[in-house]
Formats: structure tokens, C-alpha cells, sequence
């Protein structure tokens, strides 16, 4: 997030993006409700709703719930 927002070092989205999809894609699922509300609304990234639901459904499985009603899926990713 540090490179998302210039917090301490310089902005750099690229490095940001990669860094949330290496995070998400490993341990922190959590990030991926990140990355699914940049690729829904286009920031950082270009707009992609397939890539949106994707991560959306993978936080879902790791049990964050507001990614379960984005990727319009009940809670625990069933």
C-alpha cells in the first residue's frame, strides 16, 4: 500500500499492483478485496470486472465476507 499511495517512499502503482497480487496470490488473501475494488473501479488499473470477481471470490474463500457480497456468493465462499 506504501507504493499505492507515495506513504514514505515514491508512488508507484505498477509496484503497488504486483505487490497486492503477490500478496493476495500467497498468504494475505485478505488483499484481495483490495485488488478486486481497484480492478472494479478502474484505479490504478485498467477496469475489469472478470478480474474483480476473481479476487473477490478468492477473499471470499479466506473468509472475508464483504468480498462473499461483491463476488455475489454466500459467506464462507460456498
Amino acid at each position: 500500500m506504501f507504493y499505492l499511495k507515495g506513504d514514505g517512499v515514491a508512488r508507484d502503482t505498477g509496484k503497488g499492483i504486483a505487490l497486492l497480487e503477490r500478496a493476495c496470490e500467497g498468504t494475505d488473501r485478505g488483499q484481495c478485496l483490495t485488488l478486486g475494488m481497484r480492478y472494479q473501479l478502474g484505479q490504478g488499473v485498467e477496469q475489469n470486472n472478470e478480474k474483480a470477481t476473481r479476487y473477490f471470490r478468492m477473499a471470499c474463500e479466506a473468509g472475508v465476507t464483504v468480498a462473499c457480497r461483491e463476488a455475489q456468493v454466500p459467506s464462507g465462499g460456498r
